[in-house]
């Protein structure tokens, strides 16, 4: 998924599981959700056949997710004025949100690495889903304002959005 897609999604994701109980730690919350696909940094020095499998492999897993937690929420839990284990869950739901999202994709994260390096998908969205992006910004407000009430108007908006992306999936496929 793109960079916007991760950051709206983790911001939701945070926010609505109160993870993230201001717009200041959801902000955080987004900016940790792009850290993931930084492992395009290291893409270039791998010889070739390792790169298509390098992105969505180590980053993108659960055990990396749960380190990061741990080390970045210690360096920000001052900051953020939190527990260091109130801001190591913030940090790790963050993380994982973007793998959760990036798991929408047909081609999927290694999520158990290092124990496999299995790829799991639910091959739900194209890579790049403008309308899976646009229903992320729509329903910010929806969620964030009032996290415990779910926008009964936003359902029809999930069915199209998805809808549109999986028939754009299976016919890019066929």
């Amino acid at each position: 998924m793109d960079t916007l897609s991760h950051a709206c999604f983790s911001y939701l994701v945070c926010r609505t599981t109160r993870a993230a109980k201001s717009p200041r730690m959801g902000l955080v919350a987004a900016a940790t959700a792009v850290l993931p696909d930084l492992d395009f940094l290291i893409i270039p020095a791998l010889p070739d056949l390792a790169r298509f499998a390098f992105h969505r492999g180590p980053s993108h897993s659960l055990f990396i997710a749960l380190i990061i937690g741990f080390l970045l929420g210690g360096l920000l839990h001052r900051w953020l004025n939190l527990s260091w284990v109130r801001s190591s869950l913030l940090i790790t739901v963050a993380w994982i949100s973007h793998l959760l999202l990036d798991m929408c994709t047909g081609f999927g994260v290694a999520l158990l690495w290092p124990i496999t390096h299995a790829r799991f998908s639910f091959d739900l969205l194209f890579v790049v889903d403008l309308l899976a992006s646009l229903l992320e910004l729509e329903a910010g407000p929806e969620f964030t304002d009032h996290p415990k009430q779910w926008s009964p108007d936003l359902w029809p908006i999930c069915d199209v959005c998805f809808g549109h992306s999986q028939r754009h999936h299976k016919r890019l496929s066929s």
